[in-house]
């Protein structure tokens, strides 16, 4: 029973320990504002030259930036935005 209750435990620990949420990263030395879309409503995300964003949104989201098109994200997702464009990094 110890060894079951242990395994269960163990599960739970990596299960919660490798939990993501979407991620963009910045390669333009140029600052670009976010339009990120939640269940929950619209919020706008600043992420600078360089910068990575971590955590944009735990449970997914729609990414909308200038004109360049939404991009629908997973929480594990990786978003780049490079030359004022978005793309889904596989």
């Amino acid at each position: 029973m110890r060894y079951i209750l242990s395994a269960v435990v163990l599960a739970g620990i990596m299960t919660f320990g490798n939990a993501q949420a979407t991620q963009i990263v910045n390669e333009d030395s140029t600052d670009y504002t976010v339009v990120v879309g939640t269940p929950d409503g619209q919020k706008t995300v600043v992420v600078a030259g360089g910068q990575v964003v971590e955590d944009v949104c735990p449970e997914g989201c729609s990414l909308l930036i200038g004109d360049s098109g939404e991009i629908i994200a997973t929480p594990d997702d990786t978003i780049t935005i490079k030359g004022g464009n978005m793309s889904l990094d596989d």
